[in-house]
């Protein structure tokens, strides 16, 4: 087993936190420092939400995460907002594209550990206009006073070919 020291950069993908492995790392440094979560970069730059667990669910969304029918569904306002995807990254540009989306919702992606949210456009690359390393967030909201649904895409023999939500980052 590797000392704290020995600890540097963990690369994981989705596989690794279905699988339950993750959380709870630390990172080089001091053994008199507590432990804590050093840096965190999803596998390739790409964070992939397929709502089979929740990982990076934040419990204070009002939006529903679901489980069971892998999809978050919205009623007017609601929102969904991610846990830390990213830390330790000073980002350039970030991309967000939905699986199936039904309704109207509004993407906005913080990566200076929420001090600033910025709008961004599905499927667009998009320059980071704030980025510190100290984390990096998605929050979806209804927008348009109804009701909006996200599921995963699935081809004709619904096998999944897209996850509810993937952002592509950029250092």
């Amino acid at each position: 087993m590797a000392t704290p020291e020995a600890v540097g950069i963990i690369y994981y993908d989705f596989l690794t936190i279905s699988s339950g492995n993750l959380i709870g790392l630390c990172g080089a440094g001091d053994r008199s420092q507590s432990l804590g979560t050093y840096k965190l970069v999803q596998g390739q730059m790409i964070y992939s939400e397929y709502c089979y667990d929740t990982e990076f669910h934040d419990a204070t969304s009002t939006a529903t995460f679901s489980t069971v029918t892998n999809d978050i569904t919205f009623t007017a306002g609601q929102v969904w907002l991610s846990s830390v995807i990213d830390l330790g990254t000073t980002l350039s540009q970030i991309k967000v594209e939905l699986g199936t989306l039904v309704g109207s919702v509004l993407i906005e992606i913080s990566s200076d550990n929420k001090s600033t949210w910025q709008t961004v456009t599905a499927d667009v690359l998009t320059t980071v206009s704030s980025s510190d390393g100290l984390g990096t967030f998605v929050r979806i909201t209804e927008n348009a006073a109804g009701a909006a649904t996200i599921d995963l895409t699935l081809n004709s023999i619904n096998v999944v070919t897209e996850p509810v939500v993937k952002i592509t980052m950029v250092e």
